[in-house]
C-alpha cells in the first residue's frame, strides 16, 4: 500500500510540473499565433488535467472525511488549494472551452459574449493551477529542512498566502480591465459606422451598396469576412486559410439589417493580450515561489531552526554544549536574545552541575603532578639500565 502511495505521490508531482509547462504553452502558442490544432490539442491537454486534478482531490477528501478528517483536510493541510486549483477551472475553463471546440458553431456571437466573458476572466486566470505547485514545497522543504517541522509549515504558509493574494488581485483586474463584451460592442459600433456610411453613399442600390461596403471593410486588419444583401459573400482568406489560422475563440459574428449583413471579426488581438496578461502572472508567481523556496528557507533556517535546533540538543542532551553563533546583523531578535541567555546562563550552569569526574565535550584530562613524576620515574630506570 506504501508503494502504490509513493507512486501515486510522484506521479502527481510530476503532473503538478506538466501542468505548469502546459499552462505556460497555452499562452505562448496564442502570442505566437501557433496553428489552430496545436492550440486545440493544448486545450484538451489543459482539460485532461484539470479533469485528473478534480478526481485526485475528491479521492482525498472523501477519504479524509471517511477517517472524520475532513475539515482538518481542507484547513491545514491546504485541501482548499486542491480545490481552487482543479474544480473552478474544470467547469469554468477547460470544460466549456472544450465543449466550444467539440460542438456548437464555428463562430461566436455577440450575444453569448456575455457569458463568455465570464470564462475568459477564469481564463485570465488559470495560472492558479501553479497553486499546485504549492505542493511541492514539501518535497523542497525535506530536502532543506529535513529535521525541521516548524520551517517545511512557515515557508508552506508564506507562500501560499503570497500566491493567493496575487491570483485574487488577478482576479479584481480581470473583472475591472475592458472586458471582451464591451470590446466587441465598441467593434460593433465602428462597423455599424462603415454600414451606415455605405448605405448613406449607395442610395440603397443593393450593387452600389455592396460595393461601397466591400472597400471599407478591406481597411479594417481585423475583418475575415462578410455575406452582404443579396447573399454577397467576401472574404480575405479561403476557408481553408482560415480553418488552419483561426479557432472558434478567434472569430466573433456581428449582424446588421435583420441578419441581412453578417461580418466575420478577428478577435486575435484582445485574445493575446490576455495571453500576455496570465504569461506574466504565472512568470511572477512561479519567480516568487521559487525564490521563497531557495532563499527565504534558507534565510528562516539559519535564522531561526537551526538556533532552535542548537538549543534543543544542548538542553537535551549531557553531552552536547555547542553554542548558538549570534548573527551580528540581527543581535536584537528575540531568538538571539534567547539564545543569549542560552549561550552565558544554560551552558554554563550546565557546566557547574555535571557530575564529578565527567569530562565537559571537548574536554580532555588534566595532566596532574603525580603523573608528571610517574613518567620521569620511568625515564630514570630506563637510563639505569
Amino acid at each position: 500500500m506504501q508503494k502504490k502511495s509513493g507512486f501515486w505521490e510522484t506521479f502527481i508531482l510530476i503532473a503538478i510540473f506538466l501542468v505548469i509547462i502546459q499552462t505556460f504553452i497555452e499562452d505562448f502558442a496564442v502570442i505566437q499565433d501557433w496553428s489552430v490544432r496545436l492550440r486545440q490539442l493544448l486545450i484538451l491537454t489543459g482539460l485532461f488535467f484539470d479533469f485528473l486534478f478534480t478526481v485526485e482531490y475528491f479521492f482525498r477528501q472523501t477519504r479524509a472525511i471517511k477517517r472524520k478528517n475532513g475539515w482538518n483536510y481542507f484547513t491545514r493541510e491546504r485541501g482548499w488549494i486542491d480545490f481552487f486549483a482543479s474544480v473552478p477551472l474544470l467547469l469554468l475553463n477547460s470544460g466549456p472551452m472544450a465543449f466550444l471546440l467539440l460542438t456548437g458553431e464555428g463562430i461566436i456571437s455577440l450575444e453569448v459574449a456575455g457569458v463568455l466573458n465570464i470564462l475568459k476572466v477564469i481564463k485570465s486566470v488559470r495560472v492558479t493551477r501553479v497553486l499546485r505547485f504549492i505542493r511541492m514545497i514539501k518535497l523542497f522543504g525535506k530536502i532543506y529542512n529535513p529535521d525541521s517541522k516548524m520551517a517545511q509549515r512557515h515557508i508552506a504558509r508564506i507562500t501560499s498566502m503570497s500566491v493567493v493574494v496575487i491570483v485574487l488581485v488577478l482576479i479584481g483586474t480581470s473583472f475591472i480591465k475592458v472586458s471582451q463584451k464591451h470590446y466587441m460592442e465598441s467593434i460593433k459600433r465602428d462597423y455599424g459606422a462603415l454600414v451606415k456610411t455605405a448605405n448613406e453613399n449607395s442610395k440603397t442600390d443593393a450593387i452600389k451598396f455592396n460595393s461601397q461596403l466591400k472597400i471599407l471593410l478591406k481597411t479594417r486588419s481585423d475583418f475575415i469576412s462578410a455575406k452582404l444583401l443579396d447573399n454577397v459573400k467576401i472574404s480575405q482568406f479561403t476557408k481553408k486559410e482560415i480553418e488552419k489560422s483561426y479557432s472558434k475563440d478567434d472569430l466573433f459574428v456581428i449582424n446588421f439589417d435583420n441578419n441581412k449583413i453578417k461580418i466575420t471579426i478577428s478577435k486575435k488581438a484582445v485574445n493575446i493580450s490576455e495571453s500576455q496578461h496570465s504569461l506574466v502572472a504565472l512568470i511572477i508567481i512561479i519567480v516568487l515561489v521559487i525564490t521563497l523556496l531557495i532563499f527565504y528557507t534558507k534565510h528562516f533556517a539559519q535564522t531561526v531552526s537551526d538556533v532552535i535546533h542548537i538549543m534543543r540538543r544542548g538542553m537535551s542532551e549531557a553531552d552536547y554544549s555547542l553554542k548558538v553563533k549570534i548573527n551580528e546583523h540581527y543581535p536584537d531578535d528575540e531568538i538571539y536574545k534567547l539564545a543569549e541567555l542560552y549561550n552565558d546562563q544554560w551552558l554554563v550552569l550546565k557546566d557547574l552541575h555535571r557530575p564529578l569526574g565527567e569530562k565537559a565535550p571537548g574536554e580532555t584530562e588534566a595532566f596532574s603532578l603525580d603523573d608528571f613524576l610517574s613518567a620521569n620515574q620511568g625515564d630514570g630506570e630506563e637510563s639505569k639500565s
